[in-house]
């Protein structure tokens, strides 16, 4: 029997990767009874585990949507073949329970991006063909430019012909130009004025080089520009006006159950989430008014408030303030030593002032994706040659006392630190999937951990602050509160129950920002439906996890392991985390399935995690502080999407639109990219940056929000 059980275990050593071998060894201290069974159990979850690698690798070879969204229409039936081709193999070939926990987490992640992509490749697919007959010079141009690039004699002949159609086709779009809503209206004009400067540099580089270029095509050219030029005045003349910054309009409560459940696996009902934000709301004020009486008692908690924000740095001294205390940050998450820093985290972070043209960024935010690369930290504060209202408006947003949380929120350990680990996972369906909840609800998560910690103590502050510990805090429940009503505000206003100048009303009156720093906040978040929720209830869904993973490790809980398993997962939806690191991953298989009920999994509405538990501060030290003993406020905030488009290298977007306009990119309409990213996306902000390689994805950059 013995030499059977040395066989069975020489046979899983050998087959059976030691990550998944401890789903079938016996437990430490018991005896080992491994044998026949084991080994058959063992075999299929490695021939699982080998048959999901293969499904991921499909995964990887699939050319992102993005690069067909523009292309014919034969291309696009192929392209949504084999998306949905894989997504049924992902569905009927995969048994889940003999997943490991990772690959049990990558699983739901490329399902939730395999439906997606689908989803999304058949709406933008939808409003291009919708486009394309108001605006119908551009498939013709494209199909131009594709048969030059192949560089054949016919194709040459049928691409110039092609020009002789456009005058007809753009007379028969005549009539539908009335019927188009606004926001089709405005893009077809950017596509046409896009089509006039490939026509226009086209038939210059050609004139050049190519004898009688001009007396053979010159006509064809100049009808087709008379034509197209005509036909963006029609749409001009229907009184388009192309704003830098429109307000967007409520997507109604059905989409957005969509966006939460598609997106963010988030299934709990609106109207529970935003019974979460006004009982916090609520009990947050209340802490709020409690902390300012002990702090003057002879003074309103808006008095207090407003004193406090006239301690700011000088003029051109915000990002050395900011940069002096991520140093003290970092050097303080070394001393306590509660979550792993990667070594090439600890230098690549650059504060940095940004220009807001937009006013969409009241206060800061943090920029950075991938290993090895520069991040960026940047503010928004004034110039020193600004307006001299403008000026200290700007600054009294960045006051000392706000400094501690934002500074955590961005940096050490929050989206920087986070962002760090997570670059560490390259699978493709984690690295295309992100969620705020989680890099949100973290970075909130770090604002309380660093307060029950002591890093707003006087003796942890950097050299010369001195500022009082108790007005520190009352700051971090301002902007906890500022959260709070984020939640308020993104579900009414997106379900229709709250008007624009409403939300900026609570922003001022409620939470007590600058009408300014109020305005750029309600322009920002309303563009990007269930984000300015994320940083509440991510927070309070990772508190409850601490709590509950406390509870199932007892005495054996330590707080970094926690930090650095939940961590180790990168951006994903916390669902999966309660599944992976409390052994419950039945019922959010059942959940998931959708056969049954989240109720359980997460945060009872209204409640507020306490994390007494894991605060390493003596009581007494809270005493002294003048500090409350229960923590029960919670914190959000909102974050900016930013469409990438990924893939090898970056370069820049001029580079980027020269190399489409060139042929170089075999990307299709890929020179239309840059304008309908915003449509086909939840995201608004302009693209910075286009993979040269031509290979293009939609994901949400790591540009995230302090506010």
């Amino acid at each position: 029997m013995n030499g059977k059980r040395i066989l069975a275990a020489l046979i899983l050593a050998l087959v059976f990767p030691a990550g998944r071998l401890a789903a079938v060894q016996a437990a430490p201290g018991k005896p080992d009874t491994t044998g026949p069974a084991d080994i058959r159990r063992a075999l299929r979850i490695e021939r699982e585990h080998r048959k999901f690698e293969t499904l991921v690798s499909e995964y990887k070879s699939l050319r992102p949507y993005t690069a067909d969204r523009y292309r014919p229409a034969r291309l696009f039936e192929r392209r949504m073949a084999a998306l949905k081709s894989l997504q049924r193999k992902a569905r009927e070939r995969t048994d889940v329970k003999l997943l490991d926990d990772h690959d049990w987490v990558t699983y739901y992640l490329l399902r939730a991006n395999l439906k997606s992509r689908i989803e999304r490749l058949q709406e933008t697919r939808a409003q291009t063909e919708r486009l394309a007959t108001l605006a119908p010079s551009s498939p013709i141009i494209y199909e131009m430019r594709a048969r030059l690039f192949d560089r054949s004699d016919a194709d040459s002949v049928i691409a110039v012909a092609r020009l002789d159609d456009i005058p007809a086709e753009i007379e028969s779009a005549r009539k539908k130009v009335g019927k188009a809503g606004p926001a089709d209206r405005r893009l077809c004009v950017r596509w046409l004025e896009r089509d006039m400067k490939v026509l226009d540099d086209w038939y210059k580089s050609h004139s050049a080089v190519v004898p009688g270029f001009a007396g053979e095509y010159g006509n064809s050219c100049r009808a087709a520009m008379k034509a197209i030029k005509a036909c963006r005045g029609l749409l001009k003349d229907k009184k388009i006006k192309r704003p830098q910054l429109r307000r967007g309009g409520p997507v109604g409560r059905r989409k957005f159950v969509d966006m939460l459940r598609r997106r963010h696996m988030e299934f709990r009902d609106p109207v529970e989430l935003l019974k979460i934000g006004r009982e916090n709301f609520k009990s947050i004020k209340a802490e709020m008014k409690k902390l300012a009486r002990e702090i003057d008692k002879d003074k309103t908690l808006q008095e207090v408030m407003d004193e406090m924000k006239e301690n700011h740095p000088a003029p051109g001294r915000v990002a050395p303030a900011y940069r002096q205390l991520l140093e003290r940050a970092r050097e303080f998450l070394v001393e306590k030593d509660v979550v792993t820093i990667p070594e090439e985290s600890r230098d690549n972070v650059r504060v940095e002032r940004y220009h807001d043209k937009y006013n969409r960024t009241p206060y800061a935010f943090y920029e950075g994706r991938g290993n090895g690369e520069m991040k960026y930290f940047r503010s928004s504060a004034p110039s020193t040659d600004g307006a001299p209202e403008e000026t200290a408006e700007k600054l009294r947003g960045h006051n000392y006392y706000s400094m501690f949380t934002v500074t955590v929120h961005e940096t050490f350990p929050g989206h920087h630190l986070q962002f760090s680990h997570a670059a560490a996972n390259h699978r493709a369906p984690r690295v295309d999937f992100y969620t705020p909840f989680f890099s949100e609800g973290w970075a909130v998560y770090c604002e309380q951990l660093m307060h029950e910690l002591g890093f707003h103590a006087r003796a942890e502050q950097p050299e010369g602050w001195a500022l009082d510990p108790r007005k520190i805090r009352l700051c971090q429940l301002r902007w906890r509160l500022h959260r709070a009503a984020r939640v308020i505000i993104d579900i009414s206003y997106q379900t229709g129950k709250m008007s624009y100048e409403d939300a900026v009303k609570l922003m001022v009156e409620g939470v007590g920002l600058e009408e300014g720093n109020a305005r750029a906040e309600v322009n920002r978040f309303i563009h990007s439906p269930t984000q300015p929720m994320s940083y509440l209830i991510g927070y309070l869904d990772l508190m409850k996890l601490r709590e509950d993973y406390k509870k199932m490790k007892g005495d054996g809980f330590n707080l970094k392991e926690f930090h650095d398993e939940l961590l180790s997962y990168g951006s994903v939806p916390i669902i999966l985390l309660r599944g992976v690191m409390l052994g419950e991953r039945d019922k959010v298989d059942t959940v998931l399935a959708g056969s049954g009920s989240s109720a359980g999994i997460y945060t009872p509405a209204g409640r507020d995690w306490p994390p007494s538990a894991i605060s390493l501060r003596r009581s007494s030290e809270r005493s002294h502080l003048n500090l409350p003993q229960d923590n029960s406020a919670a914190s959000s905030g909102i974050s900016s999407a930013l469409i990438n488009y990924r893939g090898g290298s970056t370069v820049p977007r001029a580079r980027a639109v020269s190399l489409c306009l060139r042929g170089i990119c075999p990307s299709g309409f890929a020179f239309l990219a840059l304008d309908l990213h915003a449509i086909s996306s939840s995201a608004v902000c302009p693209a910075r940056h286009v993979s040269g390689a031509g290979f293009y994805s939609v994901t949400m950059s790591h540009r995230h929000f302090s506010s």
